[in-house]
């Protein structure tokens, strides 16, 4: 036994109830002996050696033996210097009884400095970690493979709006029941059972945030970075619909300029021909080569120039009217009303041909729109389906509204001559463009309709089939059909 205790570094000694030395062995003797001088035998009191060995903590001392000969175990660790080092020592000092009577103690002490040393570089460690964790700009935290949260930052809190403290130690799904089976769990979960990275972009509904997360896996759980982009996804949100509005707007422009460049030709060609004319006749009455008779017949023609020259300016201004026009007020135009109100005003065409009008408005039976152009629209495209319609058969015309979706639909369709698509289908709306010369016409009707139609934000579409019947149909944007809040 003594061996034993003799070649262990741990201090080892027995004291009488007088605290005087009973025991001790060599490790103790040896250190009281090289650092503090002190000269341990048996019977030597143990306090005498305190003024060396832990200056200044006689009252201490005096406690910590008066519980232990009171029949309490103490245990303890202690730091007591040593030139000018600290020290740290783990005491443990039981009662010794004999027949229920305390004869002495028994002391133990482990001298744990480096042990104090590791501890105290692990915590300095630990504070260092923490501090990056809580200087980052990120939101961190991290779990073990349990889902028990270990480690929440401040940016953390800040960014879900949960208190360190209100749920470290406790189950994420426990304090987010609304996450389970949302990208932030099943994206946590691949980590685990993949043990690869994931990084994601996701919104989280509580908080009405968008969250980009990074989650790396390790042996002992997961560690999440994080950060708020819901401002970043804003800006991406509107820079899209900028674009699309920016591509829609080219898109219209480009149409315009087309619009333009045909309309520009078209009319600068349609005044060519007459001014020409007018000026050639202009001159040919000037000279005296001709009888009167003859120069009468060129004044009739000059007269007959100088109509078609007033004819073109007219349409001219016609069409410069219809652009400018939509600056007029919206307001809300029932397409029944408007049909009836448009039959009325042809009503001995519509008898003397025999023309029936149907109609269904059940899905949509009210524009807010342009009332004048609407009008202007629903009388051509009527007077148009009359116009061309088959000698043998009495016209039919059926009008009807529908809604898709974010779409209002307005269908015209006739059982006349049709048109011829493959060939004629590119003219169908140009300017001074005719394809059946049997009926009085400039080929205005259709280019101011889908003039009229572009202007209030839609579009025209037409099908036909030669001796079939044609069909147009008009669409815009659902919000046509809504009236605006006040």
């Amino acid at each position: 036994m003594n061996a034993i205790i003799n070649n262990t570094d741990a201090l080892i000694y027995s004291l009488d109830t007088d605290l005087r030395y009973i025991t001790y062995n060599d490790a103790l003797k040896n250190m009281m002996q090289e650092r503090y001088g002190v000269d341990v035998r048996p019977g030597y009191y143990i306090l005498e050696s305190l003024s060396k060995f832990d200056p200044g903590s006689e009252s201490d001392w005096e406690e910590i033996n008066a519980r232990a000969l009171g029949g309490e175990i103490m245990k303890f660790e202690k730091e007591i210097s040593y030139n000018g080092k600290r020290n740290h020592f783990r005491f443990s000092i039981h009662p010794i009884t004999e027949s229920n009577t305390l004869v002495g103690l028994s002391c133990f002490a482990n001298d744990i400095t480096k042990e104090k040393q590791a501890e105290e570089e692990v915590l300095k460690a630990l504070e260092e970690k923490n501090i990056i964790l809580e200087s980052i700009g990120d939101a961190f935290y991290t779990i073990d493979r349990d889902w028990i949260v270990t480690y929440w930052n401040k940016e953390a809190e800040a960014v879900l709006r949960c208190r360190k403290e209100h749920i470290l130690g406790k189950n994420l799904w426990d304090v987010f029941p609304d996450a389970t089976g949302s990208p932030f769990h099943t994206s946590y979960q691949k980590a685990f059972e993949q043990n690869t990275t994931q990084h994601f972009e996701a919104f989280y509904k509580r908080d009405n945030t968008w969250l980009e997360v990074t989650a790396y896996p390790s042996a002992s759980g997961l560690s999440v970075y994080f950060r708020d982009i819901t401002q970043r996804k804003h800006s991406e949100s509107q820079l899209k619909e900028l674009n699309s509005n920016l591509q829609k707007y080219t898109d219209e422009l480009i149409a315009s300029n087309k619009g333009l460049e045909q309309f520009s030709y078209i009319v600068s060609h349609n005044l060519r021909a007459p001014v020409a004319n007018i000026i050639g006749l202009a001159e040919l009455v000037n000279q005296d080569l001709y009888p009167l008779e003859v120069k009468e017949q060129f004044l009739e023609e000059l007269s007959v120039n100088v109509k078609r020259l007033d004819d073109v300016v007219s349409d001219l201004n016609m069409i410069l009217q219809v652009k400018r026009g939509v600056s007029e007020t919206r307001e809300p135009v029932s397409l029944q009303q408007m049909i009836d109100e448009i039959g009325s005003s042809i009503q001995n065409i519509i008898e003397k041909e025999h023309v029936r009008i149907e109609t269904d408005f059940s899905a949509v039976n009210e524009l807010f729109t342009l009332k004048s152009y609407l009008h202007s629209i629903f009388f051509n495209l009527i007077m148009n389906s009359i116009k061309y319609r088959q000698m043998d058969i009495d016209p039919v015309i059926r009008i009807k509204s529908s809604l898709d979706r974010d779409q209002v639909a307005l269908s015209f369709q006739d059982n006349g001559m049709g048109i011829d698509l493959a060939e004629r289908g590119a003219q169908v709306f140009g300017l001074y463009k005719r394809f059946h010369f049997h009926v009085e016409g400039k080929g205005m009707g259709l280019f101011m309709v889908k003039t009229q139609v572009e202007m209030l934000g839609g579009n025209i579409t037409v099908k036909s089939a030669v001796n079939k019947g044609t069909e147009f149909k008009v669409e815009f944007s659902s919000n046509v059909f809504r009236t605006p809040a006040l």
